[in-house]
């Protein structure tokens, strides 16, 4: 019996996607010459996208089980905070600028929450945040009173979780100053400012505020916004994004809410500001509406006005937007660093992703041409083309996709995160540089930063060196 040397599937596996890729890059190449070897070629590359869009779920089903190590403390500016952090007596407390105090007012709007208990006992407002844009909830705490406390721990690519929370005397004090210069929620905290004593007027008050939270906010007519509170609106509910496949660095704003009528009145402040602003709200959802400012000139404009008024949370976005690029893979990139958040990570592309699809965009373009001119022919060669092009473009996605996992995963890992499942071998097989990392316990000082989100180092550090010492 003779036996024949096997190469291991981790090193045979990657040989096989990459020979499948190339053979898709020369694809349009033998189309017209050899039409049964590129329908055989697509089959086999319509197999390798399957193989690894089943590996991106295992690793994504495995990602889900792994739990954050527990958050203790947290960090604001430059200070170090243990959970819970209380503010401190009410004579010593700060007293807020008019500016910060319309910052905060816009920025509750955006994320805060006003309700009161079923027994009717108390009332109170809150508001959550990840725990790397914990200083604005500092503010809250400094400025109203309150407690911090762990809403929820890490999970997967979900961030830990920071809750601001204030009740009873303190809620109905910070209600009042927070009615003033809030606009959306301003009813809401009307009715929690006058919390009664009599059971019975509670009850009223709870029904009303239940009622309100159902339907759009009544804004008069003579309340209008500014630039601090706009600052504290884009902060919480606001995005800075770069348009994709574009040759400009081109950048806009969107700030998404419930109900439209917060927007139109941001819209109306951007219109007075600016000659043609630009603005348009859309529906994004069947419950949310979206504001988008896309010009150019306004944009930039926009984005120094907001660091002037105190933009915290999208400061580093802002800056690096207004910042000079040499082309807009490089303003992609650098943008891509600064967010805080994971939602769109496995769906973003790289720079090859760009490009590709920068040609299937061109692509396309050249299809629908020959097709206005009737040449059934070249439609035929551009729909081959663009099929082989856009099934190409999905492979590298997945594996990009699939490196991106391995890659948090381990530093996960090696950030001291568990899971009550085994480690999928697909993941052993990558960053042999980081399997020994893992067994080392001041490891998080060097891989944390290079987890999911640079500034969530932080973090993890420090919840590491809290369980070494």
């Amino acid at each position: 019996m003779s036996f024949r040397r096997m190469a291991p599937a981790s090193q045979s596996k990657p040989f096989l996607q990459n020979a499948v890729g190339a053979l898709l890059i020369l694809l349009p190449l033998w189309q017209t010459q050899c039409p049964a070897f590129c329908m055989q070629t697509k089959a086999n590359g319509h197999e390798v996208l399957k193989g690894l869009e089943n590996e991106d779920t295992r690793l994504a089903q495995y990602m889900e089980t792994l739990v954050w190590p527990k958050l203790t403390c947290f960090h604001a500016f430059g200070q170090t905070y243990k959970l819970p952090f209380r503010s401190r007596a009410a004579g010593n407390r700060k007293s807020p600028t008019s500016a910060q105090l319309e910052y905060l007012g816009g920025f509750f709007d955006g994320d805060g929450c006003v309700a009161c208990k079923s027994d009717l006992t108390a009332c109170w407002l809150s508001m959550g945040q990840v725990a790397i844009n914990a200083e604005v909830l500092v503010l809250f705490v400094e400025f109203f009173g309150g407690c911090i406390y762990r809403q929820a721990n890490g999970q997967g690519i979900r961030q830990p979780k920071l809750q601001w929370q204030v009740h009873c005397q303190e809620a109905r004090a910070a209600a009042k100053q927070l009615s003033s210069v809030c606009l959306g929620k301003r009813e809401q905290l009307d009715l929690v400012s006058n919390w009664w004593d009599n059971k019975d007027e509670r009850q009223l008050v709870a029904d009303q505020l239940r009622e309100q939270k159902k339907r759009p906010p009544t804004i008069p007519s003579e309340l209008s916004l500014s630039w601090p509170y706009l600052a504290g609106l884009s902060d919480s509910a606001g995005c800075i994004k770069l348009r994709p496949n574009q040759n400009s660095k081109a950048v806009k704003l969107e700030i998404t809410q419930k109900y439209k009528a917060l927007l139109l009145l941001s819209k109306a402040f951007l219109d007075r500001q600016f000659e043609e602003s630009g603005a348009e709200i859309y529906s994004c959802t069947k419950s949310a509406f979206r504001l988008e400012i896309t010009d150019q000139k306004t944009v930039r404009t926009l984005l120094q006005e907001l660091l002037k008024a105190g933009l915290m949370i999208k400061a580093s976005t802002a800056r690096c937007a207004l910042a000079p690029h040499r082309n807009h893979a490089s303003m992609r990139e650098q943008l891509s660093a600064t967010i805080t958040g994971n939602q769109g990570r496995y769906t973003r592309l790289d720079a090859q992703g760009c490009q590709r699809s920068k040609s299937i965009k061109s692509l396309r373009s050249k299809m629908r041409a020959a097709q206005r001119k009737h040449d059934s022919k070249s439609v035929e060669q551009l729909e081959n083309q663009l099929a082989t092009l856009q099934l190409h473009h999905d492979i590298e996605n997945a594996k990009c996709r699939i490196r991106r996992r391995k890659e948090d995963i381990k530093m996960l890992l090696a950030a001291g995160a568990t899971s009550s499942k085994p480690s999928p071998a697909s993941v052993v097989d990558l960053d042999h540089d980081l399997v020994s990392s893992e067994k080392n316990e001041s490891a998080p000082i060097v891989v944390c930063h290079r987890i999911i989100r640079p500034r969530l180092a932080e973090h993890l550090f420090n919840v590491s060196n809290r369980r070494i010492n």
